[in-house]
C-alpha cells in the first residue's frame, strides 16, 4: 500500500542528503578549482574559484559591470546603492535559478525517479472489467496481401474502474 508520509519522508532524505551539492553550486558551482587562499601575490589575475561560477560568478559580474559603467563623483549615494541592490538581484536570481535547476536535474531528478518508481511498483492495483469492456481483435475479410487486418471490439475500461491502493 503507498503511504504519502513514507513516501515525503523518502524524499525529503533525498533533498537533505544531495543539500551540500546545491551549497556547492551556489557558492561556486562545481568548479574543479576551489581555494580558500591565495596561491600567489597576483589578485588581480588569480581566481579562488576557477571557473567562477555561481554567487562567486554574481560578485565577479557586478565588480566587472560596476567597473565598465562608473557613477560620476558626487552621484546621488542613495540612487547608486538602488541602481547596484538591482543589479546585482538580477544576477543574483539569474544564478540562484540555474544553480537550483543544475541541481535538481543533475544532482536530485534520477533519485527522485528511482524512489518514484519504487513507490509505485509497491502499489495494489484492482481493475475491475466490466463484461462488455473486452478488448478482442477479429479479422477484417476479405484477405489483404499482407494478411489479414485485425479491428477491435468492445470498449475500453473506464478509469473509474481501476483503483490504486
Amino acid at each position: 500500500m503507498l503511504s504519502n508520509t513514507i513516501f515525503s519522508q523518502i524524499l525529503q532524505a533525498i533533498i537533505t542528503a544531495k543539500e551540500p551539492l546545491l551549497q556547492a553550486r551556489l557558492e561556486g558551482g562545481l568548479s574543479p578549482i576551489r581555494n580558500n587562499e591565495f596561491t600567489s601575490d597576483n589578485y588581480k589575475e588569480e581566481e579562488l574559484i576557477e571557473p567562477s561560477d555561481g554567487i562567486y560568478d554574481v560578485q565577479k559580474r557586478v565588480d566587472e559591470w560596476i567597473r565598465a559603467n562608473p557613477f560620476p563623483p558626487g552621484a546621488d549615494q542613495d540612487r547608486v546603492k538602488k541602481i547596484l541592490w538591482k543589479k546585482f538581484a538580477e544576477e543574483m536570481s539569474t544564478q540562484i535559478s540555474l544553480q537550483v535547476t543544475n541541481w535538481l536535474r543533475d544532482d536530485v531528478m534520477l533519485e527522485f525517479a528511482t524512489a518514484i518508481n519504487n513507490e509505485i511498483k509497491k502499489a495494489d492495483i484492482t481493475i475491475t472489467v466490466p463484461p462488455t469492456s473486452i478488448l478482442t481483435a477479429v479479422p477484417i475479410t476479405p484477405v489483404t496481401p499482407t494478411g489479414t487486418v485485425p479491428t477491435v471490439t468492445g470498449t475500453p475500461i473506464p478509469p473509474t474502474n481501476v483503483i490504486i491502493t
